[in-house]
């Protein structure tokens, strides 16, 4: 069973008109709902119903083709990037250290790696995390499902809070130093509802990755990133 919270069909209407869907037309519980360049779709709930994650499906999407565009709404990317003067070699060898995650991840999150140490890295591993987020617990797994040392690896969720996540991490030598570039792809979970907390998902991954930044430079380069 899920750990999301359940929430009301108003918020979840709210929430896809957040996103460029309009209610085309209504009758008792029936909403039709249309986006330029989309099927239209019946919401079948009236205002104060609870959704949560055993929801009928069937009540708010009428054939498969729907659902498929739909899954184009919710794909969501986030990229961040940032430069350190250390060497390339350094700084994989930094990241290839699981437990170091423990490091950069803000405190409030209380993440733990579960697995034994020293973890080796390479195609194929799974890593087990236990963590918060806006204050819920989670257990998270995620697969090395690439590692291409000190160039690129990429790690996809198992299990875990989200309903896809896939993190790829890209080192380059620069003039500078070395960028450290991360590329997010991700879907919330109980889609519509759990497109209202995508403001609030965001804002905690701009967060979280200002802070990684801060640590990183702090661990690598020995200061603050404000000296």
């Amino acid at each position: 069973m899920s750990q999301w919270p359940s929430t009301r069909a108003r918020r979840v209407v709210a929430a896809l008109q957040r996103i460029g869907w309009t209610v085309k037309r209504a009758s008792g519980s029936h909403k039709t709902l249309e986006k330029s360049g989309r099927p239209d779709f019946v919401f079948a709930f009236h205002d104060k119903d609870e959704i949560g994650a055993d929801v009928d499906a069937g009540r708010t999407v009428s054939h498969a083709d729907v659902a498929r565009e739909w899954i184009k709404d919710v794909m969501h990317r986030f990229q961040r990037e940032t430069t350190i003067p250390r060497e390339l070699s350094d700084v994989f060898e930094f990241f290839s250290n699981a437990a170091n995650l423990e490091v950069i991840t803000p405190p409030a999150m209380r993440l733990k790696v579960l697995n034994e140490m020293p973890l080796e890295m390479k195609p194929g591993v799974l890593i087990d995390y236990r963590l918060r987020i806006g204050g819920w617990p989670f257990r998270w797994q995620s697969k090395i499902s690439s590692w291409d040392p000190p160039h690129e690896f990429v790690d996809e969720q198992v299990s875990g809070p989200y309903r896809d996540w896939v993190h790829t991490h890209t080192f380059r030598s620069t003039p500078e130093g070395t960028s450290i570039s991360d590329s997010v792809s991700f879907r919330l979970p109980l889609w519509p509802l759990g497109e209202i907390a995508y403001p609030m998902v965001r804002w905690q991954l701009d967060r979280i990755f200002e802070y990684r930044e801060r640590m990183i430079t702090r661990l690598l380069v020995g200061k603050n990133d404000e000296d």
